[in-house]
C-alpha cells in the first residue's frame, strides 16, 4: 500500500510543520531515473543531479536516507492528478503531507518562480525536461516526488530494501 505523511519541525524558512501543517519544501535534491536490470537499492535507480551547494553535501543525501527508511512503513505511494507531459506526478510522503505537495508543486508547475527552494526544481522550459525526480532531503521532510507513479512503486521498493540491509 502506497501513501502521503506530513513532517513535524521547523524548516529552514522558519515555518512550523505539525501533522497538520508541514514544512515548506526546500533542500530538494532532483534526479533521473536509471533503467537498471535489478533494484538492488536507492542508488541503482536513481543517478542524483549536481546541487551545486554545500547543504547538498556533507552527509545529507545518508542522513535524509536514514531518516526516510526509518518512517518508510508510515508513507504511502500516491498517484496525483497533476500532469507532467502524458503522465501523472505520484508521490511518496505520510498521508496528511499530501496536500501540501499538491499545492507545492501545481504552484510550481503554474510558475517555477513561484516556490523558494535552495536550487532550482528543474532546468529547461519545463517540468520534466531531463529531471523526474525530486526527494526533500531537509531534516524530517520525508517526501519524494516523480513523474508516473510506477517510478514511485520502485522507489518505495528500493528504499524498502535499504531498510532491511541497514537494519533501520
Amino acid at each position: 500500500m502506497i501513501s502521503f505523511v506530513p513532517f513535524i519541525g521547523t524548516s529552514n524558512t522558519g515555518v512550523n510543520c505539525t501533522k497538520r501543517n508541514m514544512k515548506t519544501p526546500y533542500l530538494v535534491q532532483r534526479g533521473k531515473f536509471k533503467q537498471p536490470a535489478k533494484i538492488e537499492g536507492i542508488d541503482s535507480l536513481i543517478q542524483f543531479d549536481y546541487m551545486g551547494s554545500s547543504e547538498f553535501e556533507f552527509g545529507a543525501l545518508p542522513k535524509a536516507l536514514k531518516e526516510i527508511c526509518t518512517v518508510l512503513p508510515e508513507l504511502e505511494c500516491l498517484w496525483s492528478n497533476i500532469r507532467v507531459g502524458n503522465k501523472n506526478l505520484a508521490f511518496l510522503c505520510r498521508p496528511e503531507d499530501e496536500m501540501v505537495l499538491r499545492e507545492f508543486w501545481q504552484k510550481a508547475i503554474n510558475d517555477r518562480y513561484s516556490v523558494r527552494t535552495k536550487e532550482l526544481l528543474w532546468y529547461g522550459d519545463k517540468i520534466g525536461d531531463g529531471i523526474d525526480f525530486w526527494w526533500d532531503i531537509g531534516e524530517n521532510q520525508c517526501w519524494m516526488t516523480t513523474i508516473g507513479i510506477g517510478d514511485i512503486k520502485n522507489v518505495q521498493e528500493a528504499l524498502f530494501l535499504v531498510k532491511k540491509k541497514k537494519g533501520w
